[in-house]
């Protein structure tokens, strides 16, 4: 830092809940990020996009760590419970609004913390509008920045498998996501039987809730289905690699890392509108406006099988957006704007 033609040397001390622990000779580097929870390669998810972020922040001397320090300049908080209690009056921080989770009580919590608050990151438009229909518009900062992840360097899949291979990662937390899927089931055994197309569908992820693996195993043992079960991240890609599209069906996805992921192996998605996930695949997959539908459900499957080209080109260029070198840049603005108290206007979005 130059001040009246002199040259100053600082490190700020700069931490984030929910991220990555790095390696202790980083410590004397520029920024310092605290982040907490338990962040590897292997998993899927929000943990996955915090550890590739915190790699390409290094480009822009951000560093990330783990542990809390009531002495730090700033903290980002990631969700609404990260570090709720731990907040020093005196820092700075970020909150990067990663949605409410199924706790609607997390309002009350959102408030507390708002009022704080020196800049919120959200994680797309919806999620920004969501949160102001059930919180209230505070007068803070904000940008809305998308998760990303590391490009592949891949051609355009030409799909033409027989049977068709489609896929869901799924997690049954509430059981309206059990009976989403228990509608979409039902719906492909209409598929298949209009159209006499086969259809093999894999379902990856904890299936142990609500009964749902046994309720499908006993009801749909005429569909060709696989459940794998819990899969680690580099298992998951093998198998997307296979696929000729996914199905995702969350109501109150606000940045779901799975669809992201989805893209960058340019695979389409049949997906429920009403979320962020319409915003994010936009001509990349089909919307279904009711799950409750069966006979729109069909339609759409209809619509994404015949035009199954068309939209692996459209996957295949919207994963640009969510490049995560852009991301991380975008990361870095907020970050330092925040530390040096200067105003931030996204050149992509402004709110």
């Amino acid at each position: 830092i130059k001040r009246n033609g002199k040259s100053e040397c600082k490190v700020f001390r700069f931490y984030c809940t929910g991220g990555y622990s790095l390696r202790k000779d980083l410590w004397l580097m520029s920024i310092r990020v605290y982040t907490n929870g338990i962040i590897n390669d292997n998993t899927v998810g929000y943990s996955n996009f915090l550890q590739i972020l915190s790699k390409h922040l290094v480009k822009h001397d951000i560093y990330l760590s783990r542990g809390y320090d009531d002495n730090c300049d700033v903290y980002i908080l990631n969700n609404l419970d990260d570090g709720l209690y731990s907040i020093n009056s005196k820092c700075k921080y970020i909150l990067r609004m990663d949605g409410f989770g199924h706790d609607f009580n997390a309002v009350d919590k959102a408030k507390f913390l708002f009022k704080g608050v020196n800049h919120i990151i959200y994680q797309s438009k919806f999620a920004k509008e969501f949160s102001d229909r059930l919180i209230g518009k505070y007068d803070y900062k904000s940008t809305v920045i998308y998760n990303g992840v590391e490009i592949l360097d891949l051609n355009i899949p030409i799909h033409n498998s027989n049977p068709v291979k489609i896929g869901s990662i799924i997690r049954v937390w509430i059981k309206e996501r059990a009976e989403n899927f228990i509608n979409f089931l039902i719906a492909l055994r209409h598929f298949q039987q209009n159209y006499k197309i086969k259809v093999q569908y894999y379902i990856i992820g904890d299936t142990s809730k609500w009964q749902f693996k046994d309720i499908v195993i006993g009801h749909f043992s005429d569909l060709d289905i696989i459940f794998t079960g819990l899969l680690p991240r580099n298992e998951v890609n093998k198998i997307r690699e296979e696929l000729d599209f996914v199905v995702h069906l969350p109501k109150y996805g606000w940045c779901d890392n799975s669809v992201i992921e989805t893209l960058n192996h340019s695979l389409p998605i049949l997906y429920l509108n009403g979320n962020a996930t319409q915003e994010l695949v936009e001509n990349a997959g089909v919307g279904i406006e009711d799950i409750n539908k069966i006979q729109e459900i069909v339609d759409k499957l209809k619509i994404l099988y015949d035009n199954i080209l068309e939209y692996n080109s459209n996957a295949f260029n919207r994963r640009y957006l969510f490049d995560i070198n852009k991301i991380a840049e975008q990361y870095a603005k907020v970050i330092k704007s925040v530390l040096y108290e200067k105003t931030y206007i996204s050149n992509i979005l402004v709110l």
